[in-house]
């Protein structure tokens, strides 16, 4: 009579200690995504600086002054 409610306990210990698992990987992953979508806007970022550093060397070059020449 003993050793069922025992081997229960017992088993729901092990249930309880596989979902804990469970929940820590659960945990690591959501982390793991975490510092993936860090990474990629920070990637983002560093994309869209570039992208505004050439327009505005783009602008630069367009706006610069043309020399005239006015060979008489």
């Amino acid at each position: 009579m003993l050793i069922i409610p025992c081997q229960g306990v017992i088993y729901q210990g092990k249930l309880s200690a596989i979902s804990y698992q469970l929940s820590a990987i659960s945990y690591q992953l959501s982390a793991i995504s975490y510092q993936l979508s860090a990474i990629s806007y920070q990637l983002s970022v560093y994309e869209l600086g570039h992208s505004v550093e050439a327009s505005q060397r783009r602008s630069i070059t367009a706006s610069k002054p043309v020399p005239l020449t006015t060979d008489g």
